[in-house]
């Protein structure tokens, strides 16, 4: 009997330790295709290159961060018992009686005199600090517990060893959940239902550890109309018809980095516009006449359970980190709400959705192939700010661009396709100006001669 359990035992270890050796090889294999959507050379694996359009192989990688997912709402679960879950959990933990109607028509004042607001959409841990016991302070919010996990994602895909863009994080079901949700409190504080949710969607992450890879940006607007096309972006109250709001995953400080803004009051060319031809100073530079200017500039530091909203005439950038600053880095997303007389929903086939009256009702939300195909126009639109390491990862995007173009709307379509020519440039001057690169080094022959004749096409 002994030397049955023995075996038994045996067996049941071999089973486990041969279950986490199958494991631990599917995920160095999903590393390794994130590692080839960095490199760009999926472009030549058309097995690995469809495998990211398969919600199966982000689900995996979001089962490691408490279940992210894409497109829960549509397996076989049905929506009902999904729905079921997201009133156990919350999506970000938002709650309707945390944006008060009242409330929101000071932030609507705040956005039209100042151009921005901080605006509390879930309970902070300033709250949680009222707590008395223990016990009680430690326990976290829904909110708070979703954002830990997709902190955690985005800390995955931007290793050292994967080294992605995070706002690639946004393949998750969390993000389009929480920009649904969050949609009907823009509305308020802007000016009514106009604007919605139109897809210019970003994640950041911030850190000091490498200023490579730093992706705050420079003081800049969101938006630029052409002299009388400002004034005509805000409506007859000066309501704008754009918004942006500003949502940290990790709590946003001076120490960390934070948003750092321009009050309207302060700002000449808020309304009237800039003048292109003025080559001498920039927009801030005109807000900063004296040194008594300089006292204006407004930081806007924000917990985790706050968020930042403001127009797209706003001066605004991201902070540096403090140099020797240890903490959690900042980690935020950010999403672009717009009447459609100014700008239409970059996703063609969500222009005219509107939000229903359940919260949870999802079933508007962004497929896989639609939040792609975003995501790497995105990144093709801000290559200033995100450069794609070299030519075939350039392609790979413009690649997937391709594959669903035809979901996007025209407008931003022709965007993307200006951004891809100035991006070939862009790369082409770099690697002119390079003296040596490291990354070339490495690289063998056959992925130079790649590169070159991606070069010579582009």
């Amino acid at each position: 009997l002994m030397t049955n359990n023995n075996n038994n035992n045996n067996k049941n270890k071999n089973k486990h330790t041969g279950k986490r050796a199958r494991e631990k090889e599917r995920h160095l294999d999903r590393v390794r295709v994130l590692k080839a959507l960095r490199d760009g050379t999926l472009v030549s694996r058309d097995d690995d290159f469809s495998r990211i359009f398969d919600e199966e192989f982000w689900n995996a990688i979001g089962a490691r961060f408490g279940g992210l997912a894409v497109n829960l709402w549509t397996h076989n679960a049905g929506t009902m018992k999904a729905r079921k879950e997201t009133e156990q959990r919350g999506a970000f933990g938002i709650e309707d009686e945390s944006a008060v109607r009242e409330e929101l028509k000071k932030h609507e004042r705040r956005v039209i005199e100042d151009g921005y607001t901080i605006v509390q959409i879930a309970e902070t841990a300033k709250e949680n600090h009222l707590f008395d016991t223990k016990s009680e302070y430690e326990s976290k919010t829904g909110w708070q517990r979703e954002c830990e996990n997709v902190k955690d994602a985005i800390e995955f895909l931007t290793s050292e060893e994967i080294a992605l863009n995070p706002t690639w994080s946004l393949v998750y079901d969390n993000y389009w959940v929480l920009a649904r949700r969050v949609e009907k409190i823009v509305q308020e504080i802007s000016g009514g239902t106009e604007n919605r949710l139109n897809y210019d969607a970003l994640v950041w992450r911030v850190a000091n550890d490498d200023e490579t890879k730093m992706t705050a940006f420079t003081p800049h607007r969101d938006r630029q109309p052409k002299g009388e096309d400002t004034r005509k972006s805000f409506r007859e109250d000066n309501t704008p018809k754009y918004c942006t709001m500003w949502i940290p995953l990790t709590n946003s400080t001076c120490e960390n980095s934070c948003l750092y803004v321009i009050p309207r009051k302060c700002d000449q060319g808020y309304m009237d516009g800039d003048d292109d031809n003025d080559l001498d100073k920039t927009p801030l530079e005109k807000c900063l006449k004296d040194k008594r200017d300089y006292q204006n500039i407004t930081a806007c530091p924000v917990d985790v359970g706050e968020a930042v909203v403001f127009s797209h005439r706003t001066i605004h950038w991201g902070s540096k980190p403090r140099e020797n600053y240890e903490g959690e880095p900042r980690i935020n997303v950010s999403f672009g709400f717009s009447d459609d007389s100014f700008e239409k929903a970059y996703l063609k086939n969500r222009n005219g959705v509107k939000v229903t009256e359940d919260p949870d009702d999802v079933q508007s939300l962004p497929t896989l192939k639609e939040r792609l195909v975003l995501i790497a126009s995105q990144m093709i639109v801000y290559h200033e700010r995100f450069p794609p390491k070299n030519f075939m990862a350039l392609k790979l995007l413009k690649k997937i661009h391709d594959s669903g173009k035809r979901f996007l709307d025209e407008r931003y379509r022709e965007i993307v396709e200006t951004e891809y020519i100035r991006a070939t440039s862009m790369l082409a001057g770099r690697r002119r100006n390079e003296v040596g690169d490291d990354d070339d080094d490495d690289d063998d022959d056959d992925t130079k001669k790649k590169e070159e004749e991606e070069e010579e096409e582009e």
